[in-house]
């Protein structure tokens, strides 16, 4: 069976090409420089071709030459900081609907995209797939846009599709602007992390418990087409999360907290609803917190030593 994964080398990407390639599927990632990833690239499980997803022959081709069965679309631009608000924006709806049109029109029968907890906007509440969207953000507001044209193209092709809103991830291979990385690499380094008051409550899901939920989805017999929470389904006060992490790096380094503000946005409170997701695909036993920690801090300290090696 073909799979085509876009951004398969992301973050959460990279983890699913290597589960699904050792899983015996034919992965094949699309990346926009087969050149940054040369070094690894004859390591991996999985085949790479270059591209432009915007470029409507470049997809052609690859539909016409791999035949995928499944589609999980994960490459998005503009994830981070001022680019939420980038009018380059929009080139990811025209990316998404390129990419259902090819898996209508090349016969795949399912189609996974991944959405955001940024399509709900500042809810400040536990959320379900009931409560209506408010994205704050241009991101936000294509990735919704996404999910919905996602929905309408399935009814027409008649291709299974899930559209899986994400929560917050950490794990091994994050990148260190997020805060889980920064509180690592901070103190991997001596430096006393400068943090909010991390009175917030966060719903955080382990990257390697990701693939085994989407295996899920890949192996449902019966049709489907909706939008789905992908999250742990718990929130996590921000502050005990930063404090595992001190305890499993048995570091005597004390975290700033209050040195800096908290969000303009006033969000607080981010925890989704993963019944609706559990109801239709069943579920996998999540890994526990402190064990997930253990790993990601494991794996930058690796990291932090190799490059001081270098």
């Amino acid at each position: 069976m073909v799979i085509l994964i876009t951004g398969g080398f992301s973050f959460i990407g990279h983890h699913l090409s290597q589960y699904l390639a050792q899983k015996g599927m034919e992965v094949v990632t699309v990346t926009r420089n087969v050149g940054k990833y040369s070094k690894r690239i004859d390591k991996e499980p999985f085949r790479c071709v270059e591209g432009d997803l915007a470029d409507k022959g470049f997809l052609e081709r690859v539909f016409r030459e791999h035949r995928p069965e499944i589609v999980i679309h994960l490459a998005w631009c503009g994830v981070t900081g001022p680019d939420r608000n980038s009018p380059d924006q929009e080139k990811n709806l025209l990316i998404n609907q390129n990419l259902l049109e090819m898996s209508g029109r090349g016969g795949s029968r399912l189609f996974i995209g991944f959405g955001s907890q940024g399509e709900y906007g500042v809810q400040n509440r536990r959320i379900d797939e009931q409560v209506l969207p408010t994205p704050h953000t241009l991101y936000g507001v294509y990735k919704l846009a996404a999910g919905l044209v996602g929905r309408l193209f399935a009814e027409t092709y008649h291709f299974k599709y899930a559209w899986l809103r994400l929560f917050s991830t950490f794990g091994p291979g994050d990148h260190e602007y997020y805060v889980i990385p920064y509180v690592i690499t901070s103190l991997l380094k001596g430096e006393p992390p400068r943090l909010t008051l991390c009175e917030q409550r966060w719903d955080y899901l382990y990257v390697k418990d990701i693939p085994p939920l989407v295996w899920r989805v890949i192996n449902k017999e019966e049709d489907f087409c909706d939008i789905f929470n992908l999250c742990s389904g718990r929130s996590h006060v921000l502050k005990e999360i930063v404090l595992t992490i001190t305890d499993c790096l048995g570091s005597s380094i004390e975290p700033v907290f209050g040195a800096i503000p908290y969000r303009k946005d006033g969000l607080f409170h981010l925890e989704g609803e993963n019944r609706k997701f559990k109801d239709t695909f069943g579920w996998t036993g999540l890994t526990d917190l402190k064990n997930a920690m253990i790993e990601t801090v494991a794996w930058f300290k690796d990291e932090y030593e190799r490059g001081y090696k270098r």
